[in-house]
């Protein structure tokens, strides 16, 4: 007996889209990579110092530095000095959840949560992809 909602002879075809069941979850393993970046500033020390010339900023005279030699300068060092990286970030979040999970507070002051937050900051992904592995 039909409906009278489907066309004639379809409503039991199994090859209907309505009669198709949801495709079975299947797990896979995958691998995920991407690149990040992120602008920040960082104090250097490992660079030749070039000149100091004296500019006028229309109120008074100030030191500006010119042709410094940055050729010898460690930029991913200087940055890890300064900054935490992702994998650092997210190893924060991971003990975070465990002491949350236990019913702890984690013991951190305001500021070290405020530098947390900062340190999230300005990151963007450049590239990312996924395939199975």
């Amino acid at each position: 007996m039909s409906s009278g909602y489907y066309p004639a002879g379809a409503e039991n075809d199994p090859r209907a889209p309505w009669n198709n069941s949801d495709t079975e979850l299947v797990p896979r393993e995958i691998e995920y990579s991407c690149v990040m970046k992120r602008k920040a500033i960082v104090d250097v020390t490992d660079y030749i110092p070039g000149e100091i010339e004296k500019e006028w900023d229309g109120e008074s005279y100030v030191a500006v530095r010119v042709d410094d030699d940055f050729s010898g300068t460690n930029w991913l060092e200087d940055f890890k000095d300064t900054w935490r990286t992702p994998l650092e970030l997210i190893n924060v979040l991971r003990r975070t959840a465990k002491d949350l999970m236990k019913g702890n507070m984690p013991d951190k002051d305001t500021f070290y949560w405020v530098n947390i937050i900062d340190e999230c900051e300005s990151w963007t992904i450049d590239y990312e992809e996924a395939e199975a592995t």
